[in-house]
């Protein structure tokens, strides 16, 4: 009776041992397989993206614009105009087609213009910044520069929108004629530079920043925010002095363009005087306030039939840049100095010192290369890298011609190089 017990046991528990093993090894079983599945299907998933970012990519590369006869080169800020190329070309392909976002480079923007200044098939520039492009205040200065010298031959240049910001109203006033949406605004009402001071937030979580800066340097200010909780004497004086320039470029502009008084135009901005269409109409700020679809009628008043078209600057530039790829004739090169200045080598938005200057040094033994335009966009940076830079330009500049065109920033490192 014992010993069939003890067998009856022995049973009951191997029974459950084998029902308790099944039971794990079907589970194994069934989530070994849900993370197969879920592994293929992710890799089809990723699969067919990468396809679909590639076809896109090579869609946007070989795409072509043709600029038809009668038509008017559109400048919406539809992308963004950056200083310098982009380093990425992969990246800005795989942004353009995320959200729809691209860029151009400065000087595609500007030698587009200039083009489109001799193209028959061109027949004025319509400013309407709408987009959701940038562009740097240095930036909007040249490309006012550029319509500029593109009136000279004879096209027009009309601008509109619905409502002007201090920049995009600054780059409008060189049309001929400037027209405001009847509901819209314009702002008018001068510059201002704002410093953020973290030495309060330190002080609370009992951190102190060791600053090494010679005392000589007053006006290297980059580190006060760390150091000060206001502006220095020294900090202000430059900051008004750069802010007072920055306006004085941008309403003597306008009162040269407008006819108006750099008096007049300061007493306007001082009394926020200008806000709504129908001030900026009596103040002689724009011309007429029309609503967008009356644009036909503008430009049949210019000579354009119902027939036109608009190429997008972006487009435009891109066509013209296809044209100069295959230039055999000897070269003036543009070398970019594009951001922050730090050490070593790599690629991206900072100036790897080790880096720009093997380009440097390429482009000097390049024969082809005649002489050399240095674009410096830069808050500097790394004191080492810049010595390593500034020598290449040293020893190309023994060789050839070298011209520094200043963007944004020249500041520190950024004027050293």
């Amino acid at each position: 009776e014992i010993t069939t017990r003890l067998v009856g046991s022995e049973m009951c528990i191997r029974d459950r041992v084998l029902s308790h093993l099944n039971g794990q090894v079907m589970k194994f079983v069934k989530m070994f397989l849900a993370g197969l599945l879920a592994f293929v299907v992710g890799s089809f998933v990723m699969l067919f993206l990468w396809i679909f970012i590639l076809i896109g990519i090579a869609g946007s590369m070989e795409s072509t614009v043709t600029v038809k006869p009668n038509s008017i080169l559109k400048i919406d800020f539809a992308e963004s105009i950056a200083d310098a190329p982009v380093s990425d070309p992969f990246a800005d392909h795989l942004l353009k087609m995320i959200n729809g976002e691209r860029s151009i480079s400065l000087y595609q923007a500007l030698t587009a213009i200039d083009a489109a200044a001799g193209d028959s098939r061109i027949k004025g520039i319509y400013l309407n910044t709408n987009g959701g492009g940038s562009v740097s205040m240095a930036g909007l200065e040249e490309l006012r520069e550029a319509i500029g010298k593109f009136k000279q031959s004879g096209k027009f240049v009309v601008a509109y929108n619905e409502a002007y910001g201090q920049g995009g109203y600054y780059l409008a006033s060189v049309a001929d004629r400037i027209y405001l949406e009847p509901n819209g605004g314009l702002m008018w009402y001068g510059l201002s530079w704002n410093t953020m001071f973290y030495k309060g937030l330190l002080d609370k979580l009992g951190v102190k920043a060791e600053v090494f800066r010679p005392t000589a340097c007053k006006y290297k200010s980059a580190v006060e925010p760390y150091i000060y909780d206001k502006m220095s004497d020294a900090n202000r004086e430059q900051m008004q002095q750069l802010v007072s320039s920055m306006w004085g470029v941008i309403a003597e502009s306008v009162a040269e363009a407008r006819g108006i008084e750099l008096k007049t135009l300061n007493e306007m901005a001082d009394r926020l005087e200008v806000a709504l269409p129908d001030e900026a109409l009596e103040k002689g700020l724009v011309d007429s306030l029309i609503y967008e679809d009356q644009m036909e009628d503008v430009f049949a008043e210019l000579g354009v039939s119902d027939d036109y078209d608009f190429v997008t600057l972006g487009d435009y530039a891109a066509q013209v840049g296809a044209d100069l790829k295959n230039i055999s004739a000897d070269q003036v090169a543009v070398v970019y100095a594009d951001g922050q200045i730090v050490d070593g080598e790599g690629y991206g938005k900072e100036i790897y010192g080790n880096t720009l200057a093997a380009k440097i040094a390429g482009v000097r033994d390049n024969e082809k290369v005649k002489a050399v335009v240095l674009r410096v966009n830069s808050p500097g940076g790394s004191a080492l890298a810049s010595d390593v830079i500034w020598r290449e330009i040293e020893l190309l500049r023994a060789e050839k011609p070298v011209i520094v065109s200043m963007g944004s920033y020249a500041a520190s490192g950024g004027y050293y190089i």
